[in-house]
């Protein structure tokens, strides 16, 4: 329990049609602890003059050292860094956060702290096995995966509901300390170009079989970040000889459709090379992604303002067109989603690309490409039984 003294806080709770005040009291740590992280830099000088809780130092202790960093305040890295040695691969974070800071006098404090708690072969090693884990030359650790990752554990298993390095490459696992990997949130790899090389090993748990002839079950994602992943429903809009085109029944992730506002077509948009370089096999299994067949993709121009919708492409995975969403979703009820979702036809300029609004009207003019909170509603040419 801790020492610190009580404050009282102050709230107001609606009752029988009024405001009622109430008061309790919580310990000044639990305030500490609910500060925002803009409060950081007062947090930073309660911990200069020693008067911030064990507790709050401890949870917030990676924060406060960067912000010293930021601010080049060998000072107060000199209270902030622990007596116990940190991990040698926290410790080269810092180190090389330092560096992107251009903190000298922290740097030198740094360089202080590493004299002092390690030798110089436990960074050159830590080095080589970073270089080989981002060449993907190596597998990573239990313990290394939870510095790449941000895991959350559940009954079922492991879900990867982020990174948290950057790396050139992500080797993702079937198990983690001996639970099975059920979750991965695909969205967290969508980063600005170049997206890295992602591969993983799927557990045992499978998507359900089955064709109805207006519907099938193929691959699986998360429906909310940190919970297992559900098998994605996938409605069938074409048949075709040996073929049918496919359109997901959900979202399986809010994504901007290029990370920053600029002219740019399907052919060279960020969310196309997600979709078939980080969904795709995070996704799908490899027998599953052998009936996902390469299609030819064109995107025709937008005939309201004679934008050009760009090259031909080869692509596994893409979104509708605002023409194939006419034809195959012909009424608004079919196509809505009650959020907005994106297609790959271009909109008012190729700053803009077309979409689908809450109540399933096809938008030409479209919306900015950076806009971030916008559905993902892949399609796709599957491999049928006749084949």
């Amino acid at each position: 329990m801790s020492k610190k003294k009580e404050k009282a806080v102050q709230f107001f709770l609606p009752i029988g049609g009024s405001l009622v005040n109430q008061c309790c009291y919580v310990s000044e740590d639990e305030l500490e602890e609910k500060d925002p992280i803009d409060a950081i830099p007062a947090l930073l000088e309660k911990a200069v003059r020693g008067e911030l809780s064990p507790r709050t130092l401890s949870r917030r202790r990676d924060e406060l050292l960067r912000e010293a960093l930021r601010q080049d305040r060998a000072e107060a890295l000199s209270r902030l860094l622990p007596q116990k040695r940190m991990e040698p691969a926290r410790f080269r974070e810092l180190l090389a956060f330092a560096e992107s800071c251009r903190s000298p006098d922290a740097m030198a404090a740094l360089l202080s702290y590493r004299r002092a708690h390690y030798r110089p072969a436990e960074f050159e090693a830590l080095e080589q096995r970073q270089l080989e884990l981002e060449l993907g030359l190596s597998e990573p650790e239990a313990g290394e995966l939870r510095r790449i990752f941000h895991l959350r554990y559940r009954k079922e298993g492991v879900c990867i509901c982020g990174v948290k390095s950057a790396q050139r490459s992500y080797e993702i696992p079937a198990a983690i300390g001996g639970k099975p990997v059920v979750g991965v949130d695909a969205a967290a790899f969508c980063t600005p170009d170049p997206l890295p090389r992602v591969e993983r090993a799927f557990s045992d748990h499978t998507a359900p079989e089955g064709d109805t002839g207006k519907s099938l079950f193929l691959g699986r994602a998360m429906e909310k970040r940190g919970c297992p992943e559900t098998p994605l429903r996938w409605r069938i809009l074409r048949r075709e000889a040996g073929r049918a085109l496919v359109l997901c029944e959900r979202v399986v992730a809010v994504l901007p459709w290029h990370p920053e506002l600029q002219e740019v077509c399907w052919e060279s948009c960020a969310l196309r090379k997600w979709l078939n370089t980080v969904f795709l096999p995070l996704s799908f299994t490899p027998a599953e992604r052998e009936r996902i067949l390469p299609a030819a993709v064109i995107t025709p121009d937008n005939p309201n303002y004679a934008t050009p919708g760009g090259p031909q492409t080869e692509d596994r995975l893409f979104l509708l067109s605002a023409e194939e969403a006419a034809e195959l979703l012909p009424e608004d009820a079919a196509r809505s989603l009650n959020r907005w979702w994106w297609l790959r036809s271009p909109g008012f300029d190729n700053s803009f690309a077309a979409v689908i609004t809450p109540e399933g009207a096809i938008m030409r003019i479209g919306s900015f490409v950076d806009t971030d909170d916008y559905a993902v509603r892949p399609a796709m040419w599957i491999r049928t039984e006749e084949t």
